[in-house]
């Protein structure tokens, strides 16, 4: 019997050359979203942005964040023993922020 991880391997494959079969692609694409393909690892991924890699840390260089305020934002990182801590800084315009996680 297979895995998990070997069937999903399977499906992201069929998937992947079919997705308006298995995505609502048409949803996506109503929304402003693109297929494109990762330069790096090849991965296919939905994007808005004018990216040419998937968003894996492995694929685009690490870390990314994006601020899309009008005002700078400071963002500082701290080592703890095995935990690493961001510290976000900027003007309040009233957004609230949430923290999803951890992942491994």
């Amino acid at each position: 019997m297979p895995t998990d991880k070997e069937i999903k391997k399977e499906f992201k494959l069929k998937a992947s050359k079919d997705p308006d079969k298995y995505y609502a692609t048409s949803v996506l694409k109503e929304e402003g979203f693109s297929r494109k393909q990762c330069k790096k690892c090849g991965t296919f991924f939905w994007s808005t942005q004018a990216d040419d890699f998937c968003g894996d840390p492995a694929c685009s260089g690490g870390f990314r964040f994006i601020n899309d305020t009008p005002a700078h934002v400071l963002l500082q990182t701290r080592i703890i023993g095995t935990k690493l801590i961001f510290e976000i800084y900027g003007s309040s315009d009233d957004r609230e922020v949430t923290i999803d996680g951890p992942h491994q």
